[in-house]
């Protein structure tokens, strides 16, 4: 998981350049703007864009948890969004 909201924490170039040092096999954005959210944060789509997803279907998994065991890892797409909702 990795923030990528900027504001109190790394942004959304920051946190690319982090990732692909690092070279995860699946990241998870976090601590980033939403509709519901108080507060001011760069939204996810600066960090998609970063991540060269042009669709964003291609990285959300509508489901609010998952579990990630060494078997199933390659099913998941690189960067992983979670529903926030």
């Amino acid at each position: 998981m990795i923030p990528v909201g900027g504001v109190f924490t790394i942004d959304a170039s920051e946190a690319y350049r982090i990732i692909d040092l690092l070279k995860p096999q699946i990241a998870i954005p976090m601590h980033y703007g939403t509709p519901v959210l108080k507060f001011k944060l760069e939204g996810l789509d600066k960090f998609l864009k970063e991540a060269g997803i042009t669709e964003r279907s291609d990285a959300f998994i509508h489901k609010r948890e998952i579990e990630v065991t060494p078997s199933i890892i390659a099913q998941f797409p690189k960067i992983v969004v979670m529903d926030y909702e």
